[in-house]
């Protein structure tokens, strides 16, 4: 089977067109959009956004029926089915409680479920023009981020009133230009905002650094870098610059064979917050004051620290209910978020504000069951990304996706980038270990010669 696709004319069940990539490209757009004009709370005009996915849907859906067997890792699907069931339980858990309004919490899950089907489903049934799919998970990052940028420079701004004062955008106040963090027209938040436009630039430094197919490709990853560092810099995106450019090092410099031990990543996740506030105690000195925001140290992480010895406290004293977790937002469920609000006094949902940890955030939501079963997944996802980078033809494909996930297992040590919440970061989650699904079955033949 010729991965990047074939000459021969394949079948109607296996085909996949280029209107299925667009759409899947266009799935971020789709989905925010209406938030840009005023429509966020609007279930009707949110509905015709998301019309032209209903015949991708209802064509994956019947695909899937007919095949009943999608061509994708075992042991990824497995887990990918069983992380997606335990975030159900925990949006259905909240929307029964009450404590967080019900059209939200069926809103958001409608949203983040539609993805969860569609992107495994749709890489798993299309292996004979599956390059079609992996353009389009850069191209939903890309156009979505791209998109903003172009609204916000044409005058269009966000409608919504998520705080209540501006902040300085210290990064560029360092550099002289005194300037307000800009909230993009589809943000969720600022540093939500920052957050994918993170992602942006260190899967365009992969593209760029790595070999790629194709000027037009290479011309995409220059311009997502250069729209991906204003998004950061605009945001004022502090953790999203670092950890991108960090990425970006990593990917291009860390010797091939040494990559496979990135596998080990995300169980290091409660140990990199340590070395990070290590390291900004150890470097306080040297720090510039005028990248602290406010009244807010850089070596105490933005007020993190207290965050997370708040949200650590409230763990230690055993309660069964921390192994499935409290559901949906559990920050608020539980009423943990109450007793750090202060910290996000110009918040207009001061109370929604997470524990800014991907550990302690997805404990509190899915509890430590649920939190094992995406650190295992994201640990085998990588390490079969690794693999996938030497498939023929497509491989190259595969280095903008790595990076991804890097990154944002990175970000997690600092902020909850797997959480629903962060729509955005989450929905490129999916398309990423959807795609990662699909290439892995075939990395077996890989081993001999590219033994990890």
């Amino acid at each position: 089977m010729d991965l990047g696709g074939s000459s021969h004319k394949p079948t109607a069940a296996q085909s996949v067109t280029m209107l299925d990539g667009l759409l899947l490209a266009s799935c971020l757009l789709l989905l925010r959009l209406p938030v840009a004009f005023g429509y966020r709370q609007s279930i009707a005009i949110r509905a015709l956004f998301l019309a032209p996915l209903v015949p991708l849907l209802w064509k994956t859906t019947i695909r899937v029926l007919h095949r009943k067997r999608l061509s994708l890792h075992p042991r990824i699907s497995v887990l990918l089915y069983l992380y997606t069931g335990v975030v159900s339980i925990s949006f259905l858990r909240t929307f029964l409680d009450g404590s967080v309004s019900r059209s939200v919490v069926l809103g958001n899950f409608s949203a983040w479920f539609i993805i969860a089907f569609l992107a495994p489903a749709l890489f798993g049934l299309s292996q004979n023009k599956i390059a079609i799919l992996l353009k389009a998970v850069f191209l939903a990052l890309w156009s979505y981020v791209t998109l903003n940028v172009i609204l916000y420079l044409i005058g269009i701004t966000s409608p919504e009133q998520l705080y209540f004062k501006p902040y300085s955008a210290v990064m560029l106040s360092a550099m002289g230009l005194n300037t307000n963090r800009v909230l993009f027209p589809t943000a969720s938040g600022i540093n939500a905002f920052g957050a994918i436009g993170g992602a942006l630039l260190c899967a365009s430094m992969a593209i760029v650094m790595r070999k790629s197919s194709g000027s037009l490709w290479k011309l995409l990853g220059a311009l997502g870098v250069l729209i991906g560092l204003f998004t950061v810099l605009a945001t004022d995106s502090r953790a999203a610059l670092f950890f991108s450019v960090l990425t970006g090092l990593v990917i291009g410099i860390v010797p091939r064979r040494a990559l496979p031990a990135f596998r080990f990543l995300p169980y290091l996740t409660p140990l990199l917050p340590i070395l990070f506030f290590v390291t900004l105690t150890m470097t306080q000195s040297v720090l510039p004051e005028r990248l602290a925001r406010g009244n807010n140290s850089l070596a105490n992480m933005s007020n993190r620290v207290e965050i997370w010895r708040l949200v650590t406290a409230e763990l230690q004293e055993i309660n069964p209910i921390h192994f499935i977790g409290y559901g949906y937002r559990g920050q608020v469920v539980s009423g943990l978020s109450m007793r750090y609000i202060h910290f996000f006094e110009s918040y207009a949902r001061a109370e929604t504000a997470s524990a800014h940890n991907i550990v302690l955030q997805s404990v509190l939501e899915i509890g430590y069951l649920g939190t094992l079963t995406l650190l295992v997944l994201l640990s085998l996802v990588i390490g079969t990304l690794v693999r996938t980078t030497y498939l023929p033809h497509i491989g190259h494909f595969m280095w903008p996706i790595l990076a991804i996930l890097v990154y944002m297992i990175l970000l997690g040590t600092t902020g909850p980038s797997f959480s629903p919440d962060y729509q955005e970061l989450q929905i490129v989650f999916l398309l990423c270990v959807s795609a990662t699904a699909a290439l892995g079955r075939h990395c077996r033949t890989l081993r001999t010669a590219y033994p990890q």
